[in-house]
């Protein structure tokens, strides 16, 4: 399977990404929603440095588990917030 269909069942999908959690080193965690996954980094300070040179690891994780299971992460759609 090389990517899911917009629209299709995503069962496969599902089955495919379960060990994708386990993938991502602590303390970042994430939220998987159908075909949408978000990273999340809580901090209790405003150190924006400190958010993402931890965040960083974690994309490149994720960057790598992506490629070892044939997922093409779509980069247009990859965004960042931080929300205070």
């Amino acid at each position: 399977m090389h990517g899911v269909p917009q629209g299709s069942i995503l069962s496969p999908f599902l089955m495919h990404t379960i060990d994708l959690p386990e993938a991502l080193p602590q303390p970042t965690t994430m939220d998987i929603f159908a075909d949408d996954t978000t990273l999340i980094l809580c901090s209790s300070c405003m150190d924006t440095f400190g958010l993402c040179s931890t965040l960083c690891p974690s994309t490149l994780e994720l960057e790598e588990w992506s490629r070892n299971n044939q997922f093409k992460l779509n980069t247009d759609k990859t965004k960042s917030m931080f929300v205070t």
